[in-house]
């Protein structure tokens, strides 16, 4: 067994703490309905988007396809469309950060509490 500890030895509880863990492993379970939301929301967005313009360029009277398409991407519901798109993605890409950050808590953790158990050794 060894009686002194490295010098650049850092305390597990240094790192992160067994409550953070916790929390962490809380907001996983808890995030899993969230995340599949949020990415529900984005996919239903993409597809939303691409129906009004199709909606929109077939409501055009105009004589070319450029200018009915024209149209249709200057009309306010697609612009509000793509803004519906953006959020959603927003959302989602904010889900899987939180998620990340959480899971990333966790490896430390466990990095952490191995090279505590080897230093034991």
């Amino acid at each position: 067994m060894r009686n002194s500890q490295p010098s650049d030895y850092v305390p597990r509880s240094a790192l992160v703490t067994d409550e953070q863990v916790d929390e962490a492993l809380h907001n996983l379970n808890d995030g899993v309905a969230a995340i599949a939301a949020a990415r529900a929301r984005a996919v239903k967005a993409e597809h939303m988007l691409k129906h009004v313009k199709s909606y929109l360029i077939a409501q055009s009277h105009a004589k070319s396809l450029q200018n009915r398409e024209n149209e249709a991407m200057a009309d306010p519901r697609f612009i509000e469309a793509v803004e519906e798109l953006s959020q959603a993605t927003h959302d989602y890409e904010l889900e899987r950060a939180r998620r990340g950050v959480w899971e990333l808590i966790i490896e430390v953790w466990r990095t952490a509490s191995a090279n505590q158990r080897q230093v034991k050794l």
